[in-house]
């Protein structure tokens, strides 16, 4: 298992490592694969939107978004850096942020926005998104942390090869990296 999230339904998906993914509701499962419409059934991230539909970024197979009935998939040839997607987020304007293993993506619902080490990124493998209470977008990456403010990229890279796969915001307002 890489990833899980529990939807607004009280859903849990599953995202796995090679076999899909699957949806407990309670009683039974239901499984998701390639043959159903996942572009990959290597699932490493989960993100359900606010319009309720379900992303799963794959490793190699880009971005999968599913409303309920249809599969619709997102690779490079739609505009993604990279077909790895390792983490997802949907920012307060309804922007979903997808991290790859070549930088990070906005997509507003119609196209990409790709941002890499060219933009300011201190490196280009996307481990890990946050916003922050003030809008700021916080990016852990495989060699430190990266803040966008929207216009651009601040870089916290003290420690060399500082990998940092998980960030969150405390309700004090406080950052914690791991």
């Amino acid at each position: 298992i890489n990833c899980m999230i529990q939807d607004k339904s009280g859903n849990l998906w599953i995202g796995t490592a090679g076999d899909g993914v699957s949806r407990y509701d309670g009683k039974s499962f239901t499984h998701y694969t390639e043959a159903e419409g996942l572009s990959n059934n290597s699932v490493f991230s989960m993100l359900e939107d606010q319009k309720g539909n379900l992303w799963f970024g794959t490793t190699g197979g880009g971005v999968t978004r599913f409303d309920g009935k249809l599969f619709t998939r997102f690779t490079k040839k739609e505009g993604l850096t990279h077909n790895n997607v390792m983490s997802m987020l949907e920012d307060e304007s309804g922007n979903i942020w997808f991290g790859t293993s070549s930088g990070a993506n906005k997509y507003d619902g119609k196209s990409f926005t790709q941002f890499n080490i060219t933009e300011g990124l201190s490196d280009g493998n996307i481990l890990s998104i946050c916003e922050d209470r003030l809008g700021n977008l916080w990016f852990g990456t495989g060699a430190g942390v990266n803040m966008y403010d929207g216009k651009s990229f601040t870089r916290f890279t003290e420690v060399e090869d500082f990998s940092v796969p998980s960030i969150l915001e405390d309700h004090s307002g406080n950052l914690w990296f791991s």
